[in-house]
């Protein structure tokens, strides 16, 4: 939690037999509502591979937006990669507690 911007990062990776079973959409709910339940924090940035198609799809449920692009921001696979830096403002956050 960076206090002086008033921003936390939001990051997680999950090994692929843990797939589409909503495990990351929940840890995310959660830490999301820990991260807004704290004053000084207005704001949560998340940093995705563009290619990575799943853990947009969880923060897009979770009311995340692409803000930019990072062309070439990390390497991966050797190769480099473009990312998406995605914002989530706190009043735009959506309690999905009681869908999961």
């Amino acid at each position: 939690m960076e206090r002086a911007l008033r921003f936390a990062e939001l990051g997680f990776d999950l090994a692929p037999d843990y797939w589409n079973r909503n495990i990351a959409t929940r840890a995310a709910t959660r830490v999301i509502d820990w991260a807004f339940a704290h004053p000084q924090i207005e704001r949560i940035q998340a940093v995705v591979n563009k290619q990575n198609s799943g853990s947009l799809r969880v923060l897009a449920k979770l009311g995340f937006m692409i803000e930019r692009m990072l062309p070439a921001y990390r390497v991966c696979a050797g190769e480099p990669a473009d990312y998406f830096m995605l914002g989530l403002k706190k009043g735009s956050f959506r309690d999905i507690h009681n869908s999961l």
